[in-house]
């Protein structure tokens, strides 16, 4: 429910707008300063302290000037196309009090790949226009349910989320410039975000960026594993209209696919249309990812040679439609990793093991078990000798525990 004014925060709105009108302030496009629900925000961001939300929105009305925020989404090239289709935003519909859910799918998103292309400076240039295009959507569904004061709540999906992102010393840069401008420009225009289907992996993210990010947004954090059905709840639990939702999500909304990425007009995905390929080959393959089809009754035994003592193995991988078998044995012959049968084609499956010996290890896929269907495999192997780290030396990388509270679910606890 839209948070009501209290009597304090009624006499602090007329005192920050006199102070705006005194000396002749511009608000931004689509904006008044007559409007309570504009003012409170400001204030709100800044303990209803009237000269800090002052000096906090002048800062932010010069930063627009700066940047040339306002008329950004009608200049032609701020935002390449090709960009558009890589970092699509979903629409997923209401909660019961009208504030929009939006799903990120950023594990899939090409980051790293994009900032190396066209730099860091460009690239915030495209977070700058996706900001003021979500200010707008607020606007539009405030004058569309005549409810002020609506907040999004977003929706971050980390399936398929290489750890070689964050490695990336710019992608970290990204992350602590572009939150820093969303809390001083954007205030109070996120409810809750929801991260689901992290993977293992997410733990060392998470440390490495969580300190970038302001303790505010951090409150608003919940993450949750690969439990689908655990988030999967706790996604309808909020959503008041789930026939916008994906069949992927939780949802009912019925298109040519689960991800309600192709059919005109069950699309949910904003700057496309999305190719269903954006859910699945693409992405992986951009990862370095490999492939191999595992016949029926057969298996792939891949061998990988380590030549330090305590070097590393890593691996991720996952199949097409159905499950395997999967175990990793040392030199010797003894079992490293002890044979599961893996639900792979549900979730992406990733280990790291310490080798103590030098030689050949091996990663057994085994479908011996299967009479008539073959596998398709893909898979990410990696070998990190003793005193090397993934893709980027991250000794500059100091790992920060804020002390700030998250709701974590269980699947993640032991992770994090």
């Amino acid at each position: 429910m839209v948070r009501e004014f209290t009597s304090e925060e009624i006499v602090k709105i007329g005192q920050l707008r006199s102070l705006l009108i005194a000396e002749k302030a511009s608000p931004p496009p689509n904006e008044t300063f007559e409007d309570d629900y504009y003012l409170v925000k400001w204030l709100r961001a800044r303990n209803l302290d009237v000269s800090k939300a002052h000096e906090m929105l002048l800062a932010s009305l010069a930063w627009r000037r700066e940047n040339r925020i306002d008329g950004i989404l009608d200049r032609e090239g701020e935002v390449p196309e090709k960009y558009k289709k890589t970092n699509p935003t979903g629409y997923f519909g209401d909660d019961e009090d009208g504030n929009p859910i939006l799903c990120l799918p950023l594990g899939r998103y090409k980051n790293r790949d994009t900032i190396a292309d066209i730099g860091l400076q460009a690239f915030l240039r495209f977070y700058f226009a996706w900001m003021e295009s979500v200010a707008n959507f607020l606007k539009e569904k405030e004058a569309e349910t005549g409810k002020k004061g609506l907040q999004i709540i977003q929706l971050v999906d980390m399936e398929c989320y290489s750890i070689r992102e964050i490695m990336y010393q710019p992608v970290r840069e990204f992350v602590k410039e572009s939150q820093a401008i969303l809390s001083a420009n954007y205030p109070e225009s996120l409810k809750v975000m929801l991260i689901i289907n992290a993977p293992s992996v997410f733990a060392l993210a998470f440390k490495l960026v969580k300190h970038l990010l302001p303790k505010e947004t951090l409150a608003k954090i919940d993450i949750y594993g690969q439990d689908e059905e655990e988030w999967k709840r706790v996604l309808r639990s909020k959503c008041a209209q789930l026939n916008k939702v994906p069949v992927r999500w939780g949802g009912t909304l019925i298109s040519k696919d689960i991800f309600g990425a192709e059919g005109t007009e069950a699309c949910v995905w904003s700057h496309g249309p999305i190719a269903l390929s954006f859910f699945t080959d693409d992405v992986i393959d951009s990862h370095g990812f490999k492939k191999v089809k595992v016949g029926a009754r057969d298996k792939y035994k891949m061998d990988v040679f380590t030549t330090s003592s305590r070097s590393e193995i890593r691996w991720r991988f996952n199949t097409e439609d159905h499950d395997i078998g999967f175990q990793v044995v040392c030199p010797r012959g003894s079992t490293l990793v002890p044979w599961r049968r893996l639900d792979s084609h549900n979730s992406m499956q990733e280990g790291t093991i310490t080798c103590e010996t030098v030689g050949k290890y091996q990663l057994v896929f085994d479908n011996s078990f299967s009479y008539t269907k073959a596998k398709m495999v893909k898979y990410y192997v990696q070998v990190v000798e003793e005193g090397e780290d993934e893709d980027d030396n991250l000794q500059d990388v100091e790992l920060i525990d804020t002390g700030y509270d998250h709701h974590f679910s269980e699947s993640m606890v032991e992770n994090i």
